[in-house]
C-alpha cells in the first residue's frame, strides 16, 4: 500500500509518498511566482512525480488551506491564500484525473500534527523515522502528513468494522 501527503503552499509544495514497506521519497515543487499565475508548469512537476511512483496510492491526505482570510490579515497573506487553494485545486485535479476513484484525506495541520509540535520537532520526527534530509519544512511536513495517513489506515485496517478515515 502506498500513501501520498502533500503539503501545499503558495509558492513551495511539498510531496511525499510512503509505503508499509517503509520505503519513501519526497521532493519539493514550486510554484511561478508571476501574475497571472502560471499553474500549468506545477501541474507538470506533479505529473512527473505521480509517474514515477511505485504502485497506485491507496490515500492522498492534503494539508487544507483556509478558505477564506481571517481579519485583518494583508492583501499578499490573501494573495497567498487564494494562490494556495488554487494549488490545491490542481492537486485534486490531477490526482482525480489519474485515479478517479481516490480517497482523498484534507485535514487542517491540527489533525497530522501533534499537539504543540513545531515544524523543527516533525522534521527531526520523520527523519529519524525514514532516513530523510529534508531541504524544506514543505517536504518534511507533506512526510508528516503521509505518515500520520498510512498509521491511520493501518490501524483501521486491523480493527473490525468498516474503515473510517
Amino acid at each position: 500500500m502506498l500513501v501520498i501527503g502533500i503539503d501545499p503552499g503558495a509558492a513551495k509544495t511539498g510531496i511525499a509518498w510512503i509505503n508499509e514497506a517503509g520505503q519513501a521519497r519526497v521532493t519539493t515543487l514550486y510554484a511561478e511566482n508571476r501574475i497571472p499565475f502560471r499553474y500549468g508548469a506545477f501541474r507538470d512537476q506533479l505529473a512527473d512525480f505521480m509517474v514515477e511512483l511505485p504502485d497506485d496510492p491507496a490515500a492522498i491526505a492534503i494539508e487544507q488551506p483556509e478558505e477564506i482570510p481571517r481579519p485583518g490579515e494583508s492583501e499578499n497573506e490573501i494573495r497567498g491564500l487564494i494562490r494556495m487553494n488554487c494549488i490545491c485545486a490542481v492537486i485534486i485535479s490531477e490526482v482525480t484525473r489519474l485515479w478517479p476513484n481516490i480517497n482523498i484525506l484534507p485535514w487542517p495541520p491540527r489533525v497530522w500534527r501533534r499537539q504543540n509540535e513545531s515544524k523543527e520537532d516533525v522534521a527531526y520526527r520523520m527523519s529519524m523515522k525514514y532516513g530523510i534530509d529534508f531541504t524544506t519544512d514543505d517536504e518534511s511536513d507533506a512526510m508528516g502528513i503521509a505518515d500520520h495517513a498510512m498509521m491511520r489506515i493501518l490501524s483501521s485496517h486491523k480493527s473490525p468494522g468498516t474503515m473510517t478515515l
